[in-house]
């Protein structure tokens, strides 16, 4: 299944790439908790910087087997870890916000700023100089959102999309649950439907299911997204040396 799949990243003009919910680090706490590392034991902080670290590896594999080809990646996920790995921030949108990026709901000046280093782990406020509240993370479940953190990216996600039709496309669903519906599992099968050059992967360790309308251009893999992508990097390399 994985050399079957290199074969069809090598003949495809264009890659769409989801990322969802089985490769987030906040998963499944909510990313909108200002308090979320405060009151964690020291053993859940090693947890989590394991979590981190293979997450990190995760989005670097995807990288490195995708550094020549004309990709895109949209992620659901709002921990940010996609923006510290390799992967070029123009080929990335985050629909559902990041919570290193903070806003205030009166919209203030300073529009959405960058949390400082040290935000969550010494549970620190930053204040807007507007109306003088603390600022939020800039994700989707905060009672207000603001989506101008996103929405450039948005529109070039977009002109890419149109930019697929009639073009090989391949398309490559990674850890989606059924939470973000809208965003990616659902665009994606629709896409494929419309785009008879695509072809669809899901990989999932829990929901790896084939749609019946898709059968003749989806496969499923069963597997956890950094390990499906440690494996087909390692295949890979293989091939090349």
């Amino acid at each position: 299944m994985y050399r079957e799949l290199l074969e069809k990243i090598e003949e495809s003009d264009m890659i769409l790439i989801g990322v969802g919910e089985e490769a987030s680090v906040l998963h499944p706490l909510n990313p909108g908790q200002k308090n979320i590392k405060e009151d964690w034991e020291e053993e859940i902080r090693q947890i989590e910087a394991i979590k981190r670290d293979k997450i990190l590896s995760f989005y670097n594999s995807l990288e490195q087997i995708f550094e020549k080809k004309n990709y895109f990646v949209i992620t659901t996920n709002v921990d940010g870890l996609i923006y510290e790995s390799r992967i070029n921030p123009v080929r990335i949108v985050a629909p559902c916000g990041n919570v290193f990026k903070l806003q205030c709901r009166c919209g203030g000046t300073e529009g959405i700023i960058d949390a400082p280093e040290g935000y969550y782990e010494k549970n620190q406020n930053c204040i807007c100089p507007k109306c003088g509240k603390a600022y939020e993370p800039n994700v989707y479940n905060e009672e207000y959102y603001n989506e101008d953190g996103y929405l450039k990216q948005w529109n070039l996600y977009n002109k890419w999309l149109q930019g697929t039709l009639n073009k090989k496309l391949l398309v490559l669903e990674i850890g989606c649950d059924f939470s973000m519906l809208s965003i990616i599992r659902l665009p994606f099968e629709k896409i494929v439907m419309i785009n008879q050059k695509a072809f669809y992967y899901r990989v999932n360790d829990r929901f790896p299911q084939v749609t019946a309308e898709l059968k003749d251009r989806m496969k499923s893999i069963k597997a956890e997204p950094a390990e499906f992508a440690k494996e087909l990097e390692n295949i890979k390399n293989s091939r090349e040396i």
